[in-house]
C-alpha cells in the first residue's frame, strides 16, 4: 500500500474535480480525512479501498491539508483546459503499479500522471538507467560499486573496517555503544561481536576481512544499525576514510559513464522520456506554481532528442551521474541527475540511484506545455 501523501496527492484532484464542479458538501480544509475519503469514493467510480490508509487519522496534519489544495489547484487548471462537466467519469489507477504508462487517474478517458513537489520523472534504479540507455539487460539490484569499482569498493570497506579494530579499547572492550539504538560492538578474543537487541553478528578479528565476506557473516539489521550507526558516530569525517570513499566513487563513476557512452544505444530513449505507445497529460503542482503538460505517444514522437552529453561528479564523497538530453530542433537541453548512495546504512545492500530532473530544467524542452 503507497503512502498516505501519494494517495492524498492522486485522490486530491478527483476531490476537486467534483468540488469544483458544484458539489461542495464540505468547506474546503474543513473536513476530517474519513470525510474527505468518503467525498472521494462518490467522486470516483472504481474501487479505492486500498487508500482507506487516508482515513485512519481523526485530523489532517497542515502538510495534508496543503497537498489536498494543491490538489484542488490543479484540478481547477485542468477544468479550464478541459471544460469537463459535472457528469464527468473518474477512475483511479495509481494502485496499479503493474501498468506500463505511469498514470494515476482518467477523466472522461482522458489519462493523467500526477506529482508533487517532486523532480522524479521516475524512479529507475541502476540497472534500468544503463539498460535504457545502452539497451543493455542488467538485472534488477546492480551495484555500482561492485560493478564498476570492485576493488576500490572492497579498500574503501577494508579501510572502515581497520579503522574500527584500531578503535580504543576500554576495560570491557566495548568498541563502540550507542543507546539510542542500544546496539554495541564488543572485541571478545579473536572475535569481533556486532549486537542490536536481539540482533547478533559474530565476525573474525581478521585486519583483512573482506566486504564480502562481512556481508556473508552480518545481516541487515546489524549493517545499519551497528556498523553503519558506528561510521556515522566515529569515522564519517575522517580524512582517510573520505579519501578512499571519494575515491571508490570516482572510479565507479568513471567506469559507469565510459561504459553508458560506448554502447550509447538510442532504441530505448522514448522509454527514458517516459513516452509510451498512450498519450497521457503530466500534471505537477507546488506551493507557488501549477504546470500541465502533454507527453505525446510514441507515434507522435519524432527524432529530435539526442543525448548531449553524460558525465559524473563526486563534490565530497556522493556519486553523482548526470545526463544532458538535447532538442535538436529548439536547442534546448534537460539534465538529468542519478544521485547514487546507500538508503540504509553504509555497505548495507545495494545503493539506490534515484533520478531526478534538475531544478533549473524544463519538462518542456521534451513535453508540450498546455
Amino acid at each position: 500500500m503507497a503512502d498516505v501523501k501519494t494517495h492524498l496527492r492522486e485522490l486530491s484532484v478527483a476531490f476537486g474535480i467534483k468540488y469544483l464542479l458544484g458539489e461542495r458538501q464540505l468547506s474546503l480544509g474543513k473536513f476530517t480525512p474519513q470525510e474527505f475519503f468518503n467525498q472521494c469514493q462518490k467522486a470516483i467510480s472504481n474501487d479505492i479501498s486500498h487508500a482507506k490508509n487516508i482515513a485512519t487519522s481523526p485530523s489532517f496534519s497542515q502538510e495534508q491539508l496543503e497537498i489536498i489544495k494543491n490538489g484542488v489547484r490543479l484540478a481547477d487548471l485542468i477544468l479550464r483546459k478541459f471544460g469537463f462537466k459535472s457528469d464527468c467519469d473518474i477512475n483511479w489507477v495509481g494502485l496499479n503499479t503493474q501498468k506500463e504508462v505511469p498514470v494515476d487517474i482518467i477523466i472522461n478517458g482522458i489519462s493523467f500522471s500526477l506529482k508533487e513537489e517532486s523532480f522524479i520523472l521516475e524512479n529507475m534504479g541502476l540497472y534500468k538507467y544503463i539498460n535504457l540507455m545502452t539497451n543493455s539487460n542488467f538485472g534488477r539490484g546492480l551495484h555500482v560499486f561492485r560493478q564498476f569499482a570492485p576493488k576500490e569498493y572492497n579498500n574503501w570497506f577494508n579501510v572502515t573496517w581497520n579503522l574500527l579494530l584500531s578503535s580504543s579499547k576500554n576495560s570491557t572492550n566495548r568498541l563502540w555503544f550507542s543507546g539510542k539504538y542500544q546496539s554495541e560492538i564488543l572485541l571478545v578474543g579473536d572475535e569481533v561481536i556486532l549486537t542490536r537487541n536481539g540482533d547478533r553478528s559474530v565476525l573474525p578479528l581478521n585486519k583483512r576481512l573482506d566486504v564480502d565476506s562481512f556481508d556473508k557473516l552480518t545481516s541487515s539489521v546489524t549493517r545499519e544499525y551497528v556498523f553503519s550507526k558506528w561510521i556515522n558516530d566515529c569515522v564519517q569525517n575522517n580524512p582517510y576514510y573520505l579519501e578512499v570513499k571519494k575515491h571508490c566513487a570516482e572510479t565507479a563513476g568513471k567506469n559507469l559513464v565510459e561504459y553508458v557512452k560506448k554502447n550509447l544505444d538510442y532504441t530505448n530513449l522514448k522509454r527514458f522520456l517516459q513516452i509510451y505507445q498512450q498519450e497521457y497529460y503530466y500534471g505537477k503542482t507546488t506551493n507557488v506554481k501549477l504546470k500541465l503538460f502533454k507527453v505525446p505517444n510514441s507515434s507522435e514522437f519524432q527524432d529530435v532528442f539526442e543525448v548531449k552529453d553524460i558525465y559524473y561528479s563526486v563534490p565530497k564523497s556522493q556519486l553523482n551521474t548526470y545526463t544532458i538530453i538535447a532538442n535538436k530542433q529548439t536547442g534546448r537541453e534537460i539534465v538529468f541527475r542519478n544521485e547514487n548512495r546507500f538508503s540504509h546504512g553504509q555497505f548495507n545492500g545495494t545503493p539506490e540511484a534515484k533520478m531526478y530532473y534538475d531544478g533549473g530544467s524544463d519538462l518542456s524542452v521534451i513535453y508540450s506545455d498546455i
